[in-house]
């Protein structure tokens, strides 16, 4: 069964997470993203939205799965779910997260990845905290913080793993605009309706221009990146911190 519900409006394309009521990201997640992901980057799909639950967007990697994966499997895990981020940061039709429920680690890394992020006023949170269970933020999602909110902000958000609720997110820009639930969905469609109406190979051309310097980093570098992740994920006082957190799903 597929953890993802497409569906097309017009030229829209919406992605449902539907994994449980907290979306846990997991090898069958990245499996249904990397499946459907060749419809969202064809000439059809002018515009992708993403939606989450009411009470998660996403709580991130599944970790009681996760923990079960050899140093192999989990190379190959997390080497899959970063080139998933990337096709999705590097879409070049306008995208938006839609996030009603908690949005954090792993949730608010896919989050992250798409140029606008519209969120509930009812203040859930968002953040990142690998640094609590002794991970670093993935290398591209660290980019991409450093690229929207200030320096000051997103040191303070990447090294102490504090999650923020969606009113603070949005002062900072991590989050563009909370909106009340029942105009949620509305105006997360209207922007990306909006947007895809201009021509294709124009908005294709000023996206390159915004993320082409992330993208240089990130090719130049990921490799490396990946690995310091895997490294620290089986570090033995990282494997405790990471079997506590996984008590939570």
């Amino acid at each position: 069964m597929s953890q993802i519900t497409i569906e097309q409006k017009n030229n829209l394309i919406h992605l449902t997470l539907n994994s449980g009521v907290t979306n846990p990201i997991s090898p069958q997640l990245v499996q249904n993203f990397e499946k459907i992901l060749p419809e969202l980057e064809s000439p059809e799909c002018q515009g992708v939205v993403i939606y989450g639950g009411e009470k998660f967007f996403s709580m991130g990697l599944n970790l009681p799965e996760l923990l079960q994966l050899d140093q192999e499997d989990m190379t190959d895990f997390f080497t899959r779910f970063d080139s998933v981020c990337y096709r999705i940061f590097t879409l070049n039709k306008p995208t938006m997260s839609v996030i009603e429920g908690h949005a954090v680690a792993g949730g608010a890394v896919l989050a992250l990845m798409t140029d606008y992020r519209y969120a509930t006023t009812t203040d859930k949170q968002f953040g990142l905290n690998e640094i609590k269970i002794g991970v670093p933020v993935p290398y591209l999602t660290s980019l991409v913080v450093h690229a929207i909110a200030s320096a000051k902000d997103a040191k303070e958000m990447l090294y102490t793993g504090d999650f923020v609720p969606f009113s603070k997110g949005c002062g900072i820009g991590v989050i563009d605009k909370t909106v009340a639930d029942e105009e949620l969905y509305a105006e997360a469609e209207e922007k990306i309706s909006q947007l895809s109406q201009h021509n294709s190979n124009t908005f294709k051309a000023m996206k390159n221009n915004q993320i082409e310097k992330i993208k240089e980093l990130y090719l130049k570098n990921k490799d490396a990146k990946n690995q310091e992740f895997i490294n620290c994920w089986f570090e033995p006082k990282v494997r405790k911190l990471l079997t506590e957190a996984a008590k939570r799903f």
